[in-house]
C-alpha cells in the first residue's frame, strides 16, 4: 500500500489509490452505511443509559485502520495535555499530571463523540492537507449518521485532533492550573483560587458546541481523596483506588468459588458470564499499568475463575 500523506489526497481517484479501494466500493460505503455498522449497547452504571458502540464491517474497518495509522504521528505530536489514545500515554500518565495538588477538578463532556460531526472531521482532514473534496469523502467514511462512531478504528485519533479550539480554550481557562483531557474526561489541578468553577467549564464547553455531562463536576480537596481517570492521586504517584481493588478481588473470589454467573446476579448485573469475565480481564489488564505486583497476583487467580 502507498504511504498515506493527506497532502497527496487531491482527488477521489487518489483517495481510492491510497486506500486501495474502488469508486464502486466507496459508493457502497457512502450510500448504504448501515450495512457496515452493527450497534452494540454496553451496560453502564445503574441509572445511566447504555453506551452505544459500533462494530465496523471488515471492508470499511480496513480503511479506518489505514487512516488511524496515518493519523498517529499527528496525534503523537499533540501537546502533553492531550493524554488519551496516544502511544506512551495512559490513564496513569494522565493521573500523574495531577498528583499531590491542593485541589483537583474533574468533569466530563456529554456525548463527546456524538458532537464531533462531519463538518468538524472535514475541517480536520483539510487542516492536514487534503483538498475539500477528499476531506469531505474521508469525513463521510469515518462518520456514521452524521457523527463520529465509538468503536471506529480511526475515531479515537480523530477525537483527539478535531477539537483544537476547545482544548486551547480550556487551557486558557485553567491558567496556572495543570490541565489534561483524556477522551471526554477533563481534569484541572492546582491551587484552590486558580481552579475553574463548574459554571466556567460549562460556558467554555457550550461556546465550542459541547455540553457538560450532568452531575459530572467534582471539586476534590487534598486530604479528602482525589480521583483522576479512576486512580488515586494522593500518595506521590497514581495508585489503584481501594474500591477498584475490592471489586476485582471480590469478583476473583466469588468467580473461583461460585462462578461469575453467581457473582453477577449477586451484584445485580445483567451481563452474561462471558461478558462479566471479559470485563474482569479488562480491569485486571488496566491495573497492570499501575501496580505490577497486584496485576501478577490477579492474573494467577484468574486461572481459577469459573463462568
Amino acid at each position: 500500500m502507498l504511504p498515506l500523506r493527506f497532502s497527496d489526497l487531491r482527488s477521489v481517484q487518489l483517495v481510492c489509490a491510497h486506500l486501495q479501494t474502488t469508486p464502486r466500493a466507496l459508493q457502497s460505503f457512502l450510500r448504504e452505511p448501515e450495512r457496515y455498522y452493527t450497534p452494540i449497547d454496553l451496560p453502564q452504571a445503574p441509572g445511566r443509559r447504555p453506551r452505544r458502540v459500533f462494530e465496523v464491517g471488515a471492508p470499511l474497518r480496513r480503511i479506518h485502520r489505514v487512516l488511524a495509522v496515518a493519523l498517529a504521528p499527528h496525534v503523537d505530536a499533540q501537546p502533553s495535555y492531550i493524554q488519551g489514545f496516544r502511544s506512551g500515554r495512559s490513564i496513569r500518565s494522565n493521573a500523574a499530571m495531577h498528583v499531590d495538588a491542593e485541589v483537583v477538578v474533574t468533569a466530563d463532556i456529554r456525548g463527546f463523540f456524538d458532537e464531533i460531526d462531519v463538518e468538524r472531521v472535514t475541517s480536520l482532514f483539510q487542516s492536514l492537507g487534503a483538498t475539500f473534496q477528499a476531506a469531505t469523502l474521508l469525513a463521510r467514511l469515518t462518520t456514521f449518521q452524521g457523527h463520529l462512531p465509538q468503536g471506529g478504528r480511526a475515531s479515537p485519533a480523530i477525537s483527539n485532533l478535531a477539537v483544537p479550539d476547545l482544548d486551547k480554550a480550556l487551557v486558557r481557562l485553567g491558567g496556572r492550573c495543570a490541565y489534561t483531557r483524556y477522551a471526554d474526561d477533563l481534569t484541572f489541578s492546582g491551587s484552590a483560587a486558580a481552579c475553574p468553577t463548574e459554571e466556567q467549564i460549562r460556558r467554555v464547553l457550550e461556546s465550542s458546541g459541547f455540553q457538560l455531562r450532568p452531575r459530572s463536576f467534582r471539586r476534590q480537596l487534598k486530604g479528602s481523596g482525589q480521583i483522576v481517570t479512576g486512580l488515586s492521586v494522593v500518595s506521590g504517584s497514581p495508585t489503584l483506588t481501594r474500591r477498584t481493588r475490592r471489586e476485582i478481588e471480590r469478583a476473583l473470589y466469588f468467580g473461583a468459588r461460585f462462578g461469575l454467573s453467581y457473582h453477577a446476579s449477586r451484584a445485580g448485573s445483567e451481563r452474561s458470564p462471558q461478558r462479566e469475565f471479559a470485563r474482569l480481564c479488562g480491569h485486571i489488564a488496566a491495573a497492570g499499568g499501575v501496580d505490577k505486583t497486584l496485576h501478577a497476583k490477579w492474573v494467577k487467580l484468574l486461572e481459577s475463575v469459573n463462568l
